[in-house]
């Protein structure tokens, strides 16, 4: 089985899930693996650019709430603070004038 079909068993798997439980299926996705140094699914799917799986209801509703604040994660703080820098980048390189989208850390 090549590793696109394990990908389209794990989009229709994670759909079913959340379709019963959305807060179960968050924390499936968010919560550490130990087996993968307290690696989450959801890290394993973007270290992998899965992107049919990343783009998953359960995973964009997840990554929403984690963006918002509104989700526990085992995410360090010097991993978001790495991506507010990031924006803050982008936005001076792009021209950006829209509204500050880092501005709630």
């Amino acid at each position: 089985m090549c590793n696109r079909q394990f990908e389209t068993n794990a989009c229709g798997l994670l759909k079913e899930l959340y379709e019963m439980d959305q807060e179960k299926s968050h924390h499936l996705v968010t919560g550490p693996l130990q087996a993968w140094k307290t690696s989450s699914v959801l890290q394993l799917a973007d270290d992998a650019e899965l992107m049919e799986f990343m783009a998953e209801d359960c995973c964009q509703t997840a990554l929403n709430k984690m963006w918002h604040g509104k989700l526990q994660t085992n995410t360090k703080m010097w991993k978001v603070r790495q991506i507010q820098i990031q924006i803050h980048l982008f936005k001076q390189t792009s021209g950006h004038t829209g509204p500050d989208i880092g501005a709630d850390f």
